[in-house]
């Protein structure tokens, strides 16, 4: 597929979300998709699981809108990123506002796997860091990042922490060698600075989703990308994260 017909795809598949047309909706999914919204632990396995999980958000709504777009489609890799902004109507007729991510597999020329980075996580108990703190942490994992400082990243951290490229099916395990990696691409002559962020921290369950924008300087360097990352925190470590990038990876060297 080109980008312009991966961008269409994926149009079509909110305009069938938002016009609560069901076969239209279906018709933009393989049989075998799966459905999963990272922020939320929730993962659907085909038709029938998504069916009824889209039967209930147009049951608990009045209107669902998605707009305000910015995709970044890569037919090399068969994925587009998605990044938008989200109007619910509640039944009471109140808006409701969310700024979130989609990361889209597409194969044989249909989606097969939605991947979800939503605002709001469900509630769960035993966690110890405030929205702030989740926010401030992150932001500590990130400046580390943009100043290819290894320390500063080890000092975020948690000693097992794992961290996973789920789009390309990469696991990294132990802070060690999540330092290494990163040491090591730092040596190249290619720059990362990530902006324009977007935090949505859920203290009660001790994970924030960071939506943001990488821009690429020198030889050979690629255009920006819009990716987004889920980190777990626990008593001020990060002990995973979740790595959701468009197009090919630039975190492997």
């Amino acid at each position: 597929m080109t980008r312009d017909s991966q961008i269409a795809l994926v149009k079509r598949y909110f305009d069938a979300v938002d016009g609560e047309d069901l076969p239209a909706l279906l018709d933009t999914l393989t049989p075998d998709c799966v459905f999963s919204v990272e922020t939320h632990g929730v993962r659907l396995n085909g038709h029938s699981e998504i069916s009824n999980m889209f039967n209930k958000l147009w049951g608990d709504h009045k209107a669902v809108l998605h707009h305000e777009f910015t995709h970044v489609p890569d037919p090399e890799t068969g994925h587009i990123a998605s990044r938008f902004t989200v109007q619910n109507t509640e039944t009471d007729g109140s808006l409701t506002y969310k700024s979130n991510c989609n990361f889209f597999e597409i194969r044989g020329g249909a989606l097969c796997l939605c991947t979800g980075l939503h605002d709001r996580a469900e509630h769960a108990e035993g966690h110890d860091m405030t929205d702030d703190a989740l926010i401030e942490l992150a932001v500590r994992y990130f400046t580390a990042l943009d100043a290819r400082d290894p320390e500063a990243l080890a000092d975020t951290l948690a000693a097992d922490c794992v961290m996973t490229i789920e789009t390309h099916g990469i696991t990294y395990a132990g802070r060690n060698a999540i330092k290494d990696l990163f040491a090591t691409r730092w040596q190249a002559s290619l720059r990362a600075v990530h902006h324009d962020f977007t935090h949505s921290p859920s203290a009660v369950t001790g994970r924030i989703a960071s939506q943001f924008t990488v821009t690429y300087t020198g030889p050979g360097a690629s255009e920006p990308k819009s990716n987004a990352n889920v980190f777990a925190m626990q008593n001020g470590e990060i002990t995973k994260i979740a790595v959701y990038m468009a197009g090919a990876n630039t975190i492997q060297t």
